[in-house]
């Protein structure tokens, strides 16, 4: 008999381990092994791949009028997986930050990265939008995540946080029309910088994996700031 496998270009059913599956193969009956994540084309096709932004095009989002220092109840984006125990994980592709207003007397633009056990800590600001959209327009699959944005509260960083790193976007004031993008485990570009002129930064940070029933933290600070800076926010991930 000849060997046979199983058409399945939807995310199959997650098994455990030591468990026989059928091969999965496209519908052209060409077998495939998806490299997860390269390209993240494959995780769009399976209908994994969300996209979240600021509601509406133009109009950015605003800092805390005087966050002048990395302050764990003040996040500029949240991201909290609320899939059940043994559901999917959350892996971090991208942030993306278009300057909408630059505020007044920041010195800089820093970033910082978090994580926490927990989906408890969000108290109070907006949702970003109230799903998350796939990328992939034939899947019905729906997110897991909770995301919100702009000039949030959140309750005290528990024990178990985790601070994964940070570093400068600008090292002067933002510019209207300036471009930040932050990537998760892979290689960065380049950087432009600009006091005056527009910026256009491209850094890389460390992957991020977020478990279920815990949170990611985006902070953004500006010492010196005395008025609240604005920001259009663009963020990738897929969950499988």
């Amino acid at each position: 008999m000849a060997n046979t496998s199983k058409v399945n270009v939807a995310l199959p059913t997650a098994t455990g381990s030591n468990v026989d599956v059928a091969n999965r193969s496209g519908r052209y009956g060409d077998q495939f092994v998806a490299p997860i994540g390269a390209g993240r084309t494959n995780v769009c096709d399976e209908g994994s791949y969300f996209v979240v932004t600021n509601p509406t095009p133009g109009t950015g989002l605003a800092t805390i009028a005087t966050l002048t220092a990395l302050a764990d109840t003040s996040p500029f984006f949240m991201l909290i997986n609320n899939a059940s125990a043994g559901g999917k994980r959350v892996y971090m592709d991208y942030i993306k930050l278009l300057v909408t207003d630059a505020g007044t007397a920041g010195a800089s633009l820093h970033y910082n990265v978090k994580i926490d056990n927990g989906v408890g800590r969000y108290t109070s600001g907006s949702a970003l939008t109230s799903t998350p959209q796939n990328c992939n327009m034939d899947s019905s699959v729906a997110t897991g995540c909770l995301a919100y944005g702009g000039p949030l509260v959140a309750a005290a960083a528990t024990a178990a946080a985790r601070l994964l790193g940070g570093g400068l976007f600008k090292v002067s004031i933002p510019v209207v029309g300036d471009n930040y993008i932050l990537t998760f485990g892979c290689p960065a570009s380049g950087v432009g910088q600009g006091v005056a002129t527009i910026a256009n930064a491209v850094l890389n940070h460390a992957p991020v994996v977020i478990g279920p029933q815990q949170s990611f933290f985006f902070h953004i600070w500006l010492p010196s700031q005395s008025a609240a800076s604005s920001y259009e926010i663009e963020v990738g991930w897929w969950e499988r």
